[in-house]
């Protein structure tokens, strides 16, 4: 089974964010970057979005989901270039065998 991944910069509520869309199962992920001296991060806490700490130039992400009002702003944002993501990732999953 192949797979695509697409990769979108974009904003979503004044912030700097990458959309990825996974062609497999038409799911949508969103992963903030943010400093760790926003308010931002503990407001999406609160939200019970997912909350790391890394070691890269942007220290925290926050990974979760949108309600449909909320997703429909990340589709409006990213709509427009669908047809231009800033990365595309393709691979093939391995079947597995019994």
């Amino acid at each position: 089974m192949t797979y695509e991944l697409k990769f979108f910069k974009t904003v979503v509520s004044n912030r700097k964010a990458v959309v990825k869309v996974e062609e497999v199962s038409d799911k949508w992920i969103v992963y903030f970057q943010n400093d760790d001296h926003s308010d931002f991060i503990n407001s999406f806490k609160a939200f019970g979005f997912w909350v790391s700490k890394t070691d890269t130039i942007n220290p925290y992400h926050v990974l979760g989901t949108f309600p449909e009002d909320e997703a429909r702003k990340v589709w409006e944002n990213i709509s427009p270039r669908l047809k231009t993501p800033d990365h595309v990732m393709k691979g093939t999953i391995p079947d597995l065998e019994d």
